[in-house]
């Protein structure tokens, strides 16, 4: 069973205790995500993966590891309207904001402008252009 913090009864220091609370959250969430970008770029670098594909893919985990912690508790809690909740809003909003930067011209062409100049290549820049129509198809 997950323990309820929330539940308990912290009298007086309640806000001394949800500040320390919520800082060491922070502190912990960046020393961890330093630890998940360099060890993904180790990894990377030792399988001769392009630094891109390795950046998308430590983007795509961390966007989608709150949403599985957050999935996973309520599940594990008997709330399953909260974890299907979860996942159709995240879609939905991943969804909009693909296809909002996407449908953007100035986005678009400063993508284009900035693979242009730095060779990054035509296969990223076309991927991120065609990638709206075969997520609404």
């Amino acid at each position: 069973m997950i323990p309820r913090l929330y539940h308990r009864d912290v009298g007086e220091n309640a806000t001394l205790l949800a500040s320390l609370m919520l800082l060491s959250g922070l502190l912990l969430l960046y020393i961890g995500a330093e630890w998940l970008v360099k060890g993904a770029a180790g990894l990377g670098r030792s399988f001769g993966v392009r630094p891109l594909v390795v950046g998308l893919t430590v983007v795509a985990y961390g966007t989608s590891a709150p949403e599985l912690v957050v999935s996973g508790v309520a599940a594990l809690e008997g709330r399953s309207a909260i974890a299907l909740a979860n996942v159709v809003g995240s879609n939905i909003a991943n969804i909009g904001l693909v296809l909002g930067l996407s449908a953007n011209p100035r986005v678009v062409a400063g993508a284009s402008l900035s693979a242009a100049k730095s060779n990054a290549g035509r296969r990223e820049l076309t991927s991120l252009q065609l990638s709206p129509g075969l997520v609404t198809s």
